[in-house]
């Protein structure tokens, strides 16, 4: 209950209504990369980068998935929730199959009013590994009493 200061000798204090305020929150996504490079992969080899994600608003930050453009790249992480101030990693995977270049995208979608999807350009690069074995071309002939 608010009581205004007396104007009057008469009417000492005036009381108003009871007040109620409501304050609306609202998430808001921060990344600490737009762009996130792999190191040099070799083929059917693993490269991984964290990926730092804030909730910089101040309600609660809903990520309900990840998608990804091309399937040499993706995580393991399907939706999360962020608490105001909050932040988390996510790990981002690249598997190449092939020797070359790899680009593609990672579309972030939250409750984020001003960016409800978000990009994140994803780049990386296969490599032969300098080591080869071909065990089908080893032989060797042991004599019977060898051992």
């Amino acid at each position: 209950m608010i009581r205004r200061p007396p104007r009057s000798t008469l009417f000492p204090y005036t009381t108003l209504s009871d007040l109620t305020l409501n304050i609306t929150g609202f998430p808001e996504i921060g990344l600490n990369v737009t762009t996130v490079t792999f190191d040099d992969t070799y083929i059917n080899d693993t490269s991984s980068v964290l990926l730092e994600i804030t909730n910089v608003g101040s309600d609660d930050l809903e990520i309900s998935s990840f998608d990804f453009d091309n399937d040499y790249f993706f995580t393991n992480e399907s939706d999360l929730e962020l608490n105001p101030g909050e932040s988390t990693e996510i790990t981002l995977l690249f598997i190449p199959d092939t020797v070359g270049q790899f680009s593609g995208s990672l579309t972030i979608n939250s409750n984020d009013n001003n960016d409800p999807m978000i990009d994140i350009s994803l780049n990386g690069t296969g490599e032969v590994s300098p080591l080869l074995l071909s065990f089908s071309s080893l032989s060797d002939t042991l004599d019977a009493n060898a051992v």
